[in-house]
């Protein structure tokens, strides 16, 4: 009995090892069909195949993924090779025992994509479980997308362009509750502790990893409408259900994954741009932007591609608080101020006399300019709480409901403004000499070009190079090349004090004791502007600049001084009357003094004729530059 026993426990053991021959055989065999299958199609070159693992045609005709991560490759080379990767892709989907995820549920957007072209067998690949993937995106229960656009922040280098994001929005009975939807974001992994220049600076060259993640929307609102008090545009997408979940697939993989960020082309506008093209087989929206990616060129890119189907406008804090003010008198104004700093209670008998409308609207606006207050400051946070809770107490004794007007919703959206390329040509007269002049701009936009769809009193000039050619005696000379230009002019108001700053950072040609020469300079200026009506602002600032060059004495000149601002702009044209007197007395010395005045004339977003007249006094001489130019934005 035991030696028959132990006769069919022996033919058993060979039976399974027979069996599990023939079937590691017909795995074998049927992934080498998968493999001629994919060669056969020619997946590997397929545009959809590139937009999965991010290849990029590189400079000589090979390719290169945009990630920079190994762990995004299942090929030693797959960065770099196409095909290499696709083999290594579907040999990877075989695999029986793995640590961690599996292949299949490592990269789902790559297995949904291989499953549908080559028709997988489930009886000869067998289809992996992927719980944590499954509860994910059950959680997440993606449904529609819509990309969203806070406006320009000019005090976040991060932000100066603006930014861009794709919100999830959930198939369930949370789809009519965007706030509590999730958000798709990509952004540079950067040190707390960097300041602006060297973020910047790491910015242009890719000194920081770029990470992909999924956040509750709520956050983002709360950083971008309350904290960076950022206008936000939300434009819906016309994607089905089922390229959203492709896309949420793609999600997964680059989650964790780090790419290279560059502030000017693999950016965040860049990486939503390219995550809308997995969504979509056949988009192309990426290819416009190798050079740079301005967030506002991206969403206009979406737009032109009709994918859009609605835009909301979603105003910030401050500028709810701003709307609301223009309803409120000069005491009621001031009495929100006094409730919100707590300087005055809340049963104040001038708030007491006044009747139930008035008072809803004042505990409102003290309510919400309290918050503001408390946005970035967890002390003052802290400190507000019972003062917070106390007004939101009052303000619900009285129906709110149509207390207010509607908050003003501009007419021009940021895709629709002035597109971000500038070129001018012009004819001028310098010190009495005749000139051609050509400025070429890459981006962005300054306090003359036509105003609709950006921020007024903001300008940021980046790469901005200007050329002028003296007739009388062939001359071609390098007027001046802005490395970066920064300025924002916001009026000061009851509510907010805001400082108005600037930055240049420039080689322009200058005057000095040797004659015209070319200098590198940095100039910052600071101080405050205020608001004589809708259109027109005046600033007063101090202006500290610094100029080196071996013609100066010591090699350098450096120069302080006060200026007077006067801007207006509008759809029509805008003016600027610039009033300066700079003492230059470290280096090399000279007393500057400049009077100019700069008209533009706007005929629609992207057409301006500009005129200037720039008077200055500079090494003991009178000089006067005189130009006429017209400027075409594209």
């Amino acid at each position: 009995m035991f030696r028959f026993a132990s006769v069919i426990k022996i033919i058993l053991i060979i039976l399974v090892a027979e069996l599990s021959s023939i079937s590691v055989f017909a795995s074998t065999d049927y992934k080498k069909d998968l493999l001629d299958n994919a060669k056969e199609l020619e997946l590997s070159s397929n545009p959809y195949w590139y937009s999965l693992v991010h290849y990029k045609q590189t400079l000589f005709g090979g390719f290169e993924s945009q990630a920079d991560d190994p762990r995004f490759f299942l090929a030693t080379n797959g960065k770099t090779s196409p095909d290499e990767e696709l083999i290594a892709t579907i040999n990877a989907f075989f695999i029986d025992n793995v640590d961690g995820d599996h292949p299949q549920c490592r990269f789902p957007a790559r297995y949904f994509w291989l499953k549908k072209n080559l028709n997988f067998n489930k009886s000869k690949l067998i289809e992996r479980k992927c719980a944590e993937l499954d509860n994910w995106a059950q959680e997440i229960k993606p449904g529609t997308l819509t990309l969203i656009f806070p406006a320009a922040y000019i005090n976040g280098p991060s932000s100066m362009f603006g930014h861009t994001l794709l919100r999830v929005n959930p198939s369930d009975y949370r789809k009519n509750s965007p706030l509590i939807s999730y958000a798709l974001n990509y952004a540079a992994n950067a040190n707390t502790d960097d300041n602006a220049l060297t973020f910047t600076y790491k910015g242009m060259f890719g000194g920081y990893p770029g990470v992909f993640s999924i956040v509750p929307y709520y956050e983002k609102i709360k950083e971008y409408s309350d904290f960076e008090n950022r206008d936000i545009w939300e434009y819906s997408l016309n994607y089905t259900q089922q390229e959203v979940e492709q896309l949420m697939r793609h999600a997964w993989e680059v989650r964790n994954i780090t790419f290279d960020y560059y502030f000017l082309t693999e950016n965040c506008s860049y990486h939503m741009l390219s995550l809308m093209e997995v969504a979509r087989p056949g988009l192309d929206l990426t290819s416009q932007f190798d050079m740079r990616a301005i967030p506002a060129d991206t969403v206009r890119a979406v737009v032109d591609q009709g994918i859009v189907t609605e835009v909301q406008y979603r105003p910030s804090s401050t500028t709810v608080i701003k709307s609301h003010a223009l309803e409120l008198t000069e005491e009621e104004i001031n009495l929100t101020i006094e409730l919100a700093r707590s300087t005055i209670a809340i049963n104040n008998p001038i708030i007491a006399s006044m009747n139930a409308e008035k008072q809803s609207r004042i505990f409102e606006q003290a309510y919400d300019y309290s918050r503001y207050l408390a946005s970035d400051d967890a002390g003052v946070r802290d400190s507000n709480a019972k003062n917070n809770w106390e007004l939101l107490a009052a303000r619900s004794e009285h129906d709110m409901v149509g207390k207010w007007d509607p908050v003003y919703v501009p007419d021009t959206r940021s895709d629709q403004s002035h597109r971000t390329r500038r070129l001018s040509v012009g004819i001028g007269e310098y010190d009495d000499e005749s000139y051609l002049s050509v400025k070429l701009r890459p981006a962005y936009h300054d306090v003359l070009d036509p105003p609709d769809g950006y921020s007024k009193g903001a300008q940021i000039n980046f790469g901005d190079i200007r050329f002028k050619y003296f007739k009388e005696d062939s001359r071609f000379e390098l007027d001046k090349f802005i490395i970066l230009n920064v300025l924002s002019l916001t009026a000061i108001n009851d509510y907010f004090n805001p400082f108005s700053w600037g930055a240049d950072w420039s080689v322009e040609r200058v005057s000095s004791r040797q004659g015209r020469i070319n200098a590198m300079s940095l100039t910052v200026v600071g101080g405050y502007s205020f608001s004589l009506n809708n259109n027109l602002t005046m600033s007063t600032l101090l202006e500290m600049k610094a100029l080196t060059a071996n013609s100066f004495d010591k090699s350098y000149s450096g120069g302080l001084g006060p200026i007077i601002n006067i801007l207006y702009q509008s759809s029509n044209n805008s003016t600027q009357v610039n009033l300066k007197s700079l003492s230059y007395r470290a280096g090399e010395e000279d007393d500057f003094k400049e009077a100019g005045f700069e008209q533009a004339f706007h005929f629609g977003h992207n057409q301006s004729l500009r005129i200037s007249f720039i008077r200055t006094f500079e090494y003991e001489r009178y000089i006067t530059d005189v130009e006429m130019s017209v400027v075409w934005f594209f």
